[in-house]
């Protein structure tokens, strides 16, 4: 649904500022699906071969790519935002021009990109962390998100690590996440619990991580290699 305001002369802003008629942009990932598809089949077959999660991460060999979110990178970004439903803690679905502005007064806005063995899983994870308005030393998760084909692999806790660490830069004293609940983002549920966020009294739904100066709790594990690219 697009609210317009009552006055027909404002129609066509907020039609083109709500991003329903936005062109669709056709990703790198759009283009290599039959061999992204391939490659996720070789991962299965070692994920079989290997004794636990942990062997099966030495053995993928990843290498995580975070770096902020840019016009390169914009599309792909906006297309998870839109169509990613199981890890997604909110399901907010932010187009172009509103994450653009969004970014312009002091969203925190990064990508992920995983390589491994196997080759480019392309780009699979998006954070977005907003100044929080009703508390000067925080920003709010306004958005997390994994594509599914990269579940279990704890990539998740690289990304958190890099907003932790972009926000504590700004003077941040803490993160606020949210989990807004849908039918579909049940696998999304307990990350900011098990990420080691405090549930926020009062206020379902809303959890709270102190960011010390160095966000030293929140290294991924030793398990992949990761490098902040932007």
């Amino acid at each position: 649904m697009i609210d317009v305001p009552a006055s027909p002369l404002g129609f066509g802003d907020a039609l083109d500022a709500s991003g329903a008629f936005d062109l669709v942009a056709i990703t790198r990932e759009d283009r290599d699906r039959t061999r992204l598809y391939q490659s996720d089949q070789a991962r299965q077959r070692l994920a079989d071969a290997t004794g636990s999660v942990d062997d099966f991460l030495r053995a993928l060999g990843m290498r995580i790519s975070i770096g902020a979110v840019a016009p390169d990178t914009l599309p792909r970004v906006v297309q998870l935002l839109a169509k990613t439903n199981q890890f997604n803690t909110t399901t907010r679905r932010h187009g172009q021009a509103d994450l653009e502005a969004m970014i312009a007064h002091g969203a925190i806005a990064l990508w992920m990109r995983i390589e491994d063995r196997f080759g480019d899983n392309g780009l699979v994870g998006v954070a977005i962390a907003v100044p929080e308005p009703d508390a000067d030393d925080a920003f709010r998760m306004d958005s997390f998100l994994m594509s599914c084909r990269v579940l279990g692999r704890r990539a998740e806790h690289a990304l958190l690590g890099a907003v932790a660490r972009r926000a504590r830069a700004t003077g941040a004293r803490a993160l606020i996440g949210e989990f807004i609940p849908t039918r579909k983002n049940a696998p999304a549920a307990g990350f900011y619990r098990d990420a080691g966020f405090t549930p926020i009294a009062n206020e379902p739904g809303r959890w709270r991580l102190a960011l010390p100066d160095d966000c030293a709790a929140l290294a991924p594990p030793a398990l992949f290699e990761v490098l902040e690219v932007s």
